[in-house]
């Protein structure tokens, strides 16, 4: 029954902080506070509760917190203790239980605070830099946990996100994902979880894919990050790994005459280049440049450069062919 209906004094709680770091010297104050003085010393059972919170979290754990005689407010300081545990963010909650007579619970009488964990656990990748072609047998990445001596009392969680940047298509899900046009590889599983029981050095694997188009793309670059988002991780414990994907589809080109004569100051002869594709569709622009052999007379690239020292120009000596032509 609450004071307002009985007309008792009632009695909440507080602290001074909200968050505690969980180190040697770490102590937080919980505060009992009555609506009016008392006249006796009034003694209050106080629970100390929460999810993985257990009396080894702290140096002391007060069963009581008393309000002496004529006061309206008693305290009690609880010492962290610093363990060896990966136990992440711990909330506590604190509560009045076995009031005594003629004092009733405040509607709101809890109060809560976290403990900061100051131990954690990292994750290592077997490779940063993994490169295949296209259909080449699936790549397998392993991820090895890293507690050192420590214990993990909370899973932690390693999360994989492709570069939203990269020219390369990727897809992060399963083993029976469906395939989709463009993609470039894909991912398996998402997410790597190691559990409270995990041991030192465990590992998790996850596989690679690179799938086979008909894209005339060159060699694609992507980074993939493994990071963690778990209260258990090392801070700031997010790493890359580079994927190069090798293109197996490779275009060709033809001169349409293999062999020109010109007689000096005749006037230009045009060639053509004729790009072959087949069936392949160019998803990149593709750019031919044109180098005399070794054995040959000096080239501009322009007739108009033409003299003692030039026996012949050619213009362009480049050429590009813009992406998405179909066939030849």
């Amino acid at each position: 029954m609450q004071g307002q209906e009985t007309g008792n004094p009632t009695v909440s709680l507080s602290t001074t902080v909200i968050r505690v770091e969980e180190n040697t010297d770490s102590t937080i104050t919980v505060q009992a506070t009555i609506s009016a003085p008392v006249r006796q010393a009034q003694v209050f059972g106080l629970l100390l509760q929460g999810t993985g919170v257990v009396q080894e979290d702290f140096v002391n754990q007060p069963q009581n917190i008393e309000i002496p005689a004529g006061e309206s407010m008693g305290s009690v300081s609880i010492a962290i203790r610093d363990d060896s545990l990966i136990e992440g963010t711990e909330t506590v909650t604190a509560s009045l239980n076995n009031l005594p007579a003629g004092i009733d619970l405040a509607p709101q009488s809890e109060t809560s605070f976290d403990i900061i964990d100051n131990d954690f656990a990292d994750f290592a990748l077997s490779t940063l830099e993994v490169a295949g072609t296209e259909g080449d047998p699936t790549i397998t990445i392993e991820v090895e946990l890293d507690r050192g001596d420590r214990q993990l009392q909370k899973e932690l969680i390693v999360d994989l996100s492709i570069d939203p940047a990269a020219s390369t298509v990727g897809v992060i899900g399963d083993q029976d994902s469906p395939l989709i046009p463009g993609q470039d590889f894909r991912i398996f599983p998402g997410q790597l979880v190691f559990s409270a029981a995990a041991t030192q050095g465990e590992k998790r694997t996850l596989e690679i894919v690179l799938l086979s188009d008909n894209l005339i793309e060159g060699e694609e670059t992507t980074t993939l990050t493994f990071a963690s988002s778990s209260d258990t991780a090392t801070p700031n414990s997010a790493k890359n790994l580079t994927l190069k994907i090798n293109d197996q589809n490779t275009p060709s080109f033809q001169f349409s005459s293999h062999e020109t004569n010109i007689e000096e100051g005749a006037s230009p002869v045009a060639i053509g280049i004729q790009l072959n594709i087949g069936n392949d569709q160019l998803a990149t622009n593709l750019r031919l440049e044109l180098v005399p052999g070794q054995n040959d007379s000096a080239i501009s690239d322009t007739p108009s450069n033409q003299n003692k020292a030039v026996d012949y120009g050619i213009s362009p000596l480049t050429f590009t062919f813009h992406r998405h032509p179909i066939g030849k």
